[in-house]
């Protein structure tokens, strides 16, 4: 007989991808492993080897897609957009979620035409191809919000921005995205912690946008590891354990 499968072995790695799996309490599988067959669970192996062969290092973790794939299935979330894909692994948690829990669909836009190809294999190899479309295209564009709206059926009830990490990209996004979003819907923000601020350092990168963004517009946010958390906390003195952070604004006008 198989025996269950276990990324338990992840925690051997010294790989920094595996970050995650090597803090010291941590002794279960990501959540998203739970919603998958055999052969999904293979796949998304066979991912991990791939992108590591390609270098294609830099995905979020589980963390943040745990907190997703909960918002979206505990509360019936069908319109799905994601800014930024890279290499898929969000995609692959959320596509899962969309597919077998909700029934929704997600629209992930990436500028990248090399990172979007290699997306839409792993879409096409997990059979998600009536719940995610990858769109290549600059996720501050009217036009990749058009296509986005189009495939998903309406305004996005949640958005996720985990693209280009730079201040003033992070507040065209904001700028375009609030608009589009449904009423009472969520941007969430990776990557918006004090930490994260090295990625544009002379404005701040997403926590700059975010401060300012929100100053101008008032709205009120929130971050996970936000203020003194981070910097200078390691990943296993957090309850949020991605040191990188999470923002969350509410549309509520």
């Amino acid at each position: 007989m198989t025996p269950p499968f276990s990324t338990k072995a992840y925690k051997d790695s010294d790989h920094r991808r595996f970050w995650w799996w090597r803090i010291g309490d941590v002794d279960h599988d990501p959540l998203v492993y739970h919603l998958m067959d055999q052969h999904q669970r293979d796949l998304f192996a066979e991912w991990y080897r791939d992108t590591e062969a390609k270098n294609f290092i830099g995905e979020c973790t589980p963390p943040l897609a745990s907190v997703l794939m909960g918002f979206i299935s505990g509360n019936a979330v069908k319109r799905v957009v994601q800014l930024g894909h890279y290499a898929g692994y969000s995609s692959i948690n959320l596509g899962l979620v969309l597919k077998k829990i909700t029934g929704g669909k997600l629209a992930t836009i990436d500028i990248s035409d090399r990172m979007s190809k290699y997306t839409q294999e792993w879409m096409d190899r997990f059979e998600f191809s009536d719940h995610v479309k990858v769109i290549t295209a600059d996720s501050a564009s009217a036009e990749a919000a058009d296509q986005a709206e189009a495939f998903i059926g309406g305004e996005p009830e949640i958005v996720l921005i985990d693209s280009s990490h730079k201040y003033e990209h992070t507040l065209k996004e904001l700028d375009l995205w609030i608009g589009r979003l449904k009423k009472n819907g969520f941007i969430f923000l990776h990557d918006a912690s004090n930490a994260a601020r090295e990625y544009d350092p002379e404005k701040g990168a997403v926590a700059g946008a975010l401060e300012k963004w929100c100053a101008d517009n008032e709205y009120k946010y929130f971050v996970f590891n936000g203020g003194d958390a981070t910097p200078g906390s390691t990943h296993a003195q957090l309850v949020h354990r991605d040191g990188r952070g999470l923002a969350v604004i509410q549309k509520c006008k």
